[in-house]
This record gives structure tokens, C-alpha cells and sequence, in this order.
């Protein structure tokens, strides 16, 4: 009796997220810039997501300038100038 050895032949049609010749690999959608303003992209499955911790802003890409005078912090007649986004004669002033 003599076994013949076949060759299979394949290819896969991978769902969106994946690719490789057995779908096998997550494909990176932590594109350059894909977080704006310093954001963390972590990638997902065909998703990202930004983490935009000690950034200064939020949303859904780190594009919001979070308002750190919107409590007014300052005492005694002080004034709030936000550390984030200030025009140019403040962030000379402070050497922002």
C-alpha cells in the first residue's frame, strides 16, 4: 500500500482588522498622528483609541483643549490663565 502525500491549497479571506496569509495578524491602525496633541494611540481590532492622560485635552483624538480655569482656582482676585493653548505674549511671560 503506498500513501500519497497532497498538498493542500488555501487562501484566506480575512474579516476586517486582520490580515496575513492565515489571518492571523492584527493589522495596526495606530497610524502616525492618528492622536493629536501627545494622545497614546492603543489599537484595537480595525480600531484605535487615544489616551490623552496628562495631556492638557480630551476627546475622542485628544483635539480638546481641557479648560483648567473653568473652576475658578485663584483666590483673592487672582487671575487664570490656562497653561495649555495661552497666545504667545502669555506663554513668553511664563516660558510656557
Amino acid at each position: 500500500m503506498k500513501i500519497l502525500n497532497k498538498i493542500i491549497d488555501y487562501t484566506c479571506s480575512c474579516v476586517s482588522g486582520y490580515d496575513g496569509p492565515t489571518c492571523n495578524n492584527n493589522i495596526d491602525d495606530c497610524y502616525s498622528g492618528a492622536c493629536e496633541n501627545g494622545g497614546q494611540c492603543i489599537d484595537g481590532i480595525n480600531t484605535y483609541t487615544c489616551d490623552c492622560t496628562g495631556t492638557g485635552f480630551d476627546g475622542s483624538i485628544c483635539q480638546n483643549n481641557i479648560d483648567d480655569c473653568e473652576i475658578d482656582s485663584c483666590e483673592n482676585g487672582g487671575t487664570c490663565i490656562d497653561g495649555i493653548n495661552c497666545n504667545s505674549s502669555f506663554s513668553s511671560f511664563f516660558n510656557i
